[in-house]
């Protein structure tokens, strides 16, 4: 039986640990030189940023087993009991020969992550195993909290807790595992039908983007927020009327305006398989539609659907586009002689062939518009109001500027 452990020392040890440490892996492995213990420490979300225990520790509690989905389930039930227990404290759970102590990191009254402890049974008695781990695990989650800050690793966030783990698991695609009934607090906040948006400031700041989720999160309230680098993706969940979405269009606006960021909504889908790919879309969205309309804040995915199949579809496609010719050759007639028959034709294409909407965009008359329409017919030497034909010279043409872009 090894010696008990002392807390004035644990204390001194999370205290000399600041001063000599710069990362959360060494602040734990510093702790658990001393203490016979494992510690995992986890982002907001459950990811593991640190684990350690004390060398000729009994390996058979090493968590390598212990998968997103256990170590998720005791974050929320650490949540829940929090919201019945608001002394702080540690929550403890005895399994088999084990304790678990969890808590929050917080960090200027948000919780940043959070730390297990993990004792074995059999090193005291029950009463004092549970109040040493308790105690311990506290000391850590304050001494990890004070490193934080000074590393300014604070989200700023108005977003619960739960929301914000439920988050990351979503947008980093563990989602469906984990929320597939085997968690009741999971079923009771993920609820179809989903949009999604995604976020990003034109020059990147995340606490300007923090400050955009806080904002949707305080007059939306089913919302789930993830950051990430220049994105801040969201996920809207329970739309059932008109009015919720009315409601998510006219916030997301109001915020691109009110912070100055660009943002993409999707439609709404039931399947929370298709958040991944509706992210994906949207920031693809967002890439094109800002390109082409850098005057405008706010897109929606559908009106973009066209140029996202394109965009994915180049590096198969290549050369082998429809009228590639015929059409690289319009762009350097266009060049060579000054006219602007391919803006022309694409602009018109993109409206549906409705001549006047054409006309508005590129600033010229309606029978200026039709003039050119027929040159670019006889350019070509096909009928480009024939349905088949105009969307196929509409593919092909986006598919030569998202090349263009690549390059």
């Amino acid at each position: 039986m090894e010696e008990k452990i002392d807390l004035n020392v644990c204390y001194r040890k999370a205290f000399e640990a600041l001063g000599i440490t710069g990362s959360v892996q060494k602040f734990a492995d510093y702790i658990t030189e001393y203490a016979p213990v494992v510690l995992i420490v986890l982002d907001i979300g459950g990811k593991i940023l640190a684990m350690s225990h004390k060398g000729g520790y009994n390996e058979t509690l090493l968590p390598e087993d212990m998968d997103s989905k256990r170590r998720v389930e005791l974050i929320s039930q650490m949540i829940e009991y929090r919201s019945k227990e608001s002394g702080g404290k540690s929550m403890l759970i005895h399994v088999s020969e084990e304790y678990y102590a969890v808590n929050e990191i917080v960090v200027k009254g948000d919780a940043e992550g959070f730390v297990i402890s993990i004792l074995d049974a059999g090193i005291y008695n029950a009463k004092d195993a549970e109040e040493t781990l308790i105690q311990m695990n506290d000391i850590v989650c304050q001494g990890l909290g004070m490193l934080m800050e000074r590393q300014e690793q604070h989200s700023h966030s108005h977003i619960s807790t739960i929301r914000r783990v439920i988050a990351r698991l979503l947008f980093e695609g563990e989602g469906k595992q984990l929320l597939n009934g085997t968690n009741d607090i999971y079923n009771e906040y993920v609820v179809a039908p989903f949009r999604v948006a995604v976020v990003r400031a034109e020059v990147y700041n995340s606490l300007q983007l923090q400050k955009a989720a806080n904002y949707v999160s305080d007059v939306y309230e089913n919302v789930f927020v993830y950051i990430e680098e220049q994105y801040a993706c969201l996920l809207f969940t329970d739309i059932h009327t008109e009015e919720c979405r009315d409601k998510i269009c006219k916030v997301m606006d109001n915020m691109c305006e009110k912070y100055k960021l660009l943002c993409c909504l999707s439609g709404s889908f039931n399947e929370i398989e298709l958040i991944d790919k509706k992210r994906f879309m949207c920031q693809k969205a967002l890439e094109i539609a800002h390109e082409q309309e850098p005057d405008k804040r706010s897109f929606r995915e559908e009106d973009y659907y066209v140029q996202i199949v394109c965009s994915c579809a180049l590096p198969y496609i290549g050369h082998a586009r429809y009228l590639e010719r015929e059409l690289t050759e319009l762009a350097s007639e266009d060049e060579a002689k000054e006219t602007k028959f391919y803006e022309t034709l694409k602009q018109y294409l993109l409206v549906g062939n409705n001549v006047s909407m054409a006309a508005k965009k590129m600033f010229i008359h309606r029978n200026t518009m039709i003039y050119r329409l027929s040159k670019i017919n006889e350019i070509l030497g096909v009928d480009i109001n024939e349905p088949g034909i105009a969307h196929k010279i509409l593919i092909s043409i986006l598919l030569q500027e998202q090349e263009k872009e690549e390059k």
